[in-house]
């Protein structure tokens, strides 16, 4: 189990983006962050194409945040 934030994203927002892209994540409520469970099934390309999309979806955060 890995717990994680996105400075500048909301864990809910954040879950959402990553679903609409094929990522099936959830948050937790306290800390309120995002969580992301993985096990022996998952490929190591898997967990690598899911740290490429969360990099992307911080390179569209607006530059104010």
């Amino acid at each position: 189990l890995i717990s994680s934030n996105v400075p500048g994203n909301e864990p809910n927002d954040l879950v959402t983006t990553l679903f609409d892209r094929g990522f099936i994540l959830r948050t937790i409520p306290f800390p309120s962050c995002v969580r992301l469970s993985t096990g022996f099934y998952n490929t190591e390309e898997e967990i690598e194409t899911l740290g490429a999309a969360i990099e992307e979806v911080k390179r569209e955060l607006p530059k104010a945040m």
